[in-house]
């Protein structure tokens, strides 16, 4: 073993602004559910140390920008930083500093989230079908989603 393959076995490589993680094996996975990335490479520098991911879903035809996903969810470009900020929503896979561009989201980190979110609104007695979520059980015994219930995200 190499002194870079342990590198890459020692620490957790995110790409995507966190949408998505190297294992230790090299598999490129969602941050949510831990499924692999369809068709994911590792993206290498001229070393040859792993730096990043390839995936068709990365590729600038296949991203959405922030105000495309915003007006899809009935949105305000305002309340989807909100939500992503309050960590309720899969971040942009690329974002822009200081000149104007929206950000830049992928269709298949966004699908996986929304699956992961309902499956744990789900194991809270909630109903994910809406926003916001309905109670379904008595309570949220975790309590973890009380505050969402609250938020009607806007």
């Amino acid at each position: 073993m190499t002194a870079m393959a342990e590198h890459d076995r020692s620490e957790r490589l995110e790409a995507g602004n966190g949408n998505y993680w190297r294992d230790p094996d090299g598999v490129w996975r969602y941050a949510w559910g831990d499924g692999p990335v369809p068709r994911a490479r590792d993206r290498l520098d001229a070393d040859g140390e792993v730096v990043g991911l390839d995936a068709p879903e990365l590729a600038p035809d296949a991203l959405v920008d922030a105000h495309t996903i915003a007006r899809e969810r009935g949105w305000q470009p305002q309340t989807l930083r909100m939500v992503v900020h309050r960590r309720r929503h899969c971040p942009p896979v690329v974002s822009f500093t200081g000149n104007g561009q929206p950000a830049l989201y992928s269709r298949a980190a966004i699908k996986k989230f929304d699956a992961w979110l309902a499956a744990k609104l789900n194991a809270a007695g909630l109903d994910a079908s809406r926003w916001p979520p309905r109670l379904l059980a008595a309570r949220d015994r975790s309590r973890e989603f009380a505050d969402m219930l609250n938020d009607q995200g806007h």
